[in-house]
């Protein structure tokens, strides 16, 4: 025992209930997704709703529905597989759900951020077994020691189902498995938000706090919230269990015109500049977030600032195979050479564009593009056979290196 020790500045290594709240963030955030797609016709999605029944329910134009569980767990731990509890009960509540509403679900989706055991074609490997189920379309004149129905009998077992009903579930049934931690679902709802037209055009800090609202949005319809009118629950004359069951539905319900008001900016954007926020630095990726907050600054799209991570990346890998193939000193030369042709070329384009009380990243970036562009056209062996995509990733490197601004300067948090 250290009486110098205190519970605020020391860490509690056991306790798993920050984890436990990024995993749900990760079901949350993977509805938020599916939010997205009310905005779009071609998906026929009217409703998403959430913890009700499944972890989440997709309702179609023509009142069928798709029901999604999502389990998550650390990337370092087990594959899924068809032995395991959690995924018997899962699929029990898949057939459950079949039987309560006959007809109504055209799918099933076990989706997970892990991925399915599949190192050998037997008892365990559950993507194996449903594929076989679905080719037979049944487990009939299978030996009992067959694991197509043992696995089948193993889910009879939870409850009342017959063979042929749980086998009429599988065969609707989707395995999903993306491996990825937990943590890179954030990135994926900001590309989301960022895919539908009203939205491309914002900022990254703009896209940021739209997928955060869009996440909240999803907690809340997960957490019992109320959604109607106060004094409908107390009205004379009307049963209140009946008006409070009804309130809980509706509060789960995520519809289109929910959506639309997070997603589609408002028609006055003449929001002054001093008013636009950086996106958090927590929030920010750690490699390149001095790049990111300064792109962000300036007004570039958020899809651009993620295409400038890229082209980065692909820079670096462009040095590393001039490394490998004409050794450090050459590469060193060819690298100074090309940050300072880029340099150049920013200073221009930075000039050419800025103008008082305006974010004029977004131009400066297309101007920029446009004289790199020219530039390699008019000396693509003095640049070594470079892309202007690999120049435009060298100017990401000397944003990063505070050699290149986007916007009038500022203090840069430092991560």
């Amino acid at each position: 025992m250290n009486k110098g020790h205190s519970p605020s500045t020391t860490l509690d290594t056991k306790d798993p209930g920050d984890d436990t709240l990024e995993r749900y963030k990760y079901q949350c955030s993977v509805a938020a997704i599916n939010c997205v797609r009310l905005l779009t016709a071609s998906t026929n999605v009217v409703r998403v709703v959430c913890e009700n029944y499944e972890d989440i329910l997709i309702e179609h134009s023509d009142g069928s529905f798709v029901g999604l569980q999502v389990k998550t767990r650390k990337i370092d731990l087990d594959a899924f597989k068809s032995t395991d509890h959690a995924v018997i009960k899962s699929l029990s509540r898949f057939c459950a759900l079949d039987q309560m509403f006959p007809g109504k679900f055209t799918a099933f989706d076990f989706s997970t951020n892990h991925w399915f055991w599949e190192t050998s074609q037997n008892e365990k490997n559950l993507p194996w077994l449903i594929d076989r189920i679905k080719e037979r379309g049944n487990v009939k004149r299978l030996p009992n020691t067959n694991p197509l129905r043992k696995f089948v009998k193993s889910i009879c077992e939870t409850s009342t189902f017959t063979e042929e009903q749980v086998v009429s579930t599988l065969c609707k049934t989707v395995l999903n498995c993306r491996s990825e931690p937990v943590s890179v679902i954030a990135v994926r709802v900001r590309e989301a938000v960022g895919s539908y037209p009203a939205t491309s055009e914002l900022t990254f800090s703009q896209n940021a706090k739209v997928a955060e609202d869009l996440v909240n949005l999803t907690f809340q319809a997960s957490s019992k919230k109320l959604d109607g009118e106060v004094t409908d629950l107390y009205a004379a004359g009307v049963s209140f269990d009946a008006i409070l069951d009804a309130h809980t539905l509706a509060g789960k319900c995520i519809r289109k015109d929910q959506v639309e008001r997070l997603l589609v900016p408002p028609k006055d954007s003449s929001e002054p500049l001093e008013l636009s926020s950086l996106v958090p630095i927590e929030s920010l990726p750690t490699h390149l977030a001095v790049m990111v907050q300064k792109l962000d600054k300036g007004g570039l799209q958020a899809a651009r600032i993620e295409q400038m991570n890229d082209l980065v990346q692909s820079f670096q890998a462009l040095l590393f195979r001039w490394i490998n193939k004409h050794g450090v000193k050459q590469a060193e030369a060819r690298y100074q050479t090309l940050l300072a042709t880029v340099k150049f070329e920013c200073t221009e384009a930075q000039i050419a564009s800025e103008a008082p009380d305006t974010q004029y990243a977004p131009r400066m970036y297309e101007l920029l593009f446009e004289r790199l562009r020219a530039r390699v056209a008019e000396e693509h062996v003095d640049l070594h056979g470079c892309r202007p995509e690999h120049l435009m990733g060298a100017a990401g490197m000397l944003t990063e290196q505070c050699k290149t601004w986007w916007s009038p300067k500022f203090k840069i948090e430092k991560a």
